[in-house]
């Protein structure tokens, strides 16, 4: 067992190796965008969307078909075709402020041991959470002030990254993933 483990990390290896070698031939991994699903979260969803589309597939639960579902079966078929994305999903991507629904799939995508990351371009009251900050792989931010506080932040220090720009979050996202995945391997032959 403990080959197989070896010689799958090791395979895992070059396949992120050719993916940076060969950008043409690279299969992108899915994101699934944790964010509420308000007027305003939706365009939001839609900027952000622009920003990584060029480094990702991603996989919206705003984007979940629910015409023809009754009242009475919103909440199951929703939940049903969210879950569906998240087992499909190699990582998340959390835009603050979110709800009780994102906590739970943050949650879920931390126990799954995936990345979950977090973008955010001010303070809100999330940085409140506790649970959340531990369980997030790493916070990107473009804002100076947010990023001193989330290095002043013990729970969030050694996870954040400051870009200069927006235009830079694919980039330094798609960075943060194959890194991790990286290190995942590599710790495998040492289990």
């Amino acid at each position: 067992m403990k080959k197989k483990l070896i010689y799958f990390c090791l395979f895992q290896s070059l396949f992120l190796f050719a993916a940076k070698s060969n950008p043409d031939d690279r299969i992108d991994p899915c994101i699934y965008l944790c964010s509420r699903l308000t007027e305003g979260a939706r365009l939001w969803n839609n900027v952000i969307t622009e920003e990584i589309k060029d480094y990702f597939q991603i996989f919206r639960p705003q984007d979940i078909n629910l015409k023809g579902v009754t009242d009475h079966q919103l909440d199951w078929v929703a939940y049903q075709a969210d879950l569906k994305g998240m087992q499909g999903s190699d990582l998340l991507l959390v835009l603050p402020p979110y709800g009780r629904d994102c906590a739970w799939e943050i949650g879920w995508f931390c126990g799954q041991d995936r990345v979950a990351i977090a973008y955010a371009e001010s303070k809100d009251d999330w940085l409140r959470d506790a649970m959340v900050k531990g369980g997030l792989t790493a916070i990107v931010t473009n804002n100076k002030l947010l990023y001193d506080n989330l290095m002043a932040d013990p729970a969030t220090a050694n996870k954040s990254y400051l870009i200069p720009d927006r235009q830079d979050l694919g980039k330094i996202i798609r960075q943060i993933y194959e890194q991790t995945e990286f290190k995942k391997c590599n710790g495998c032959e040492h289990r």
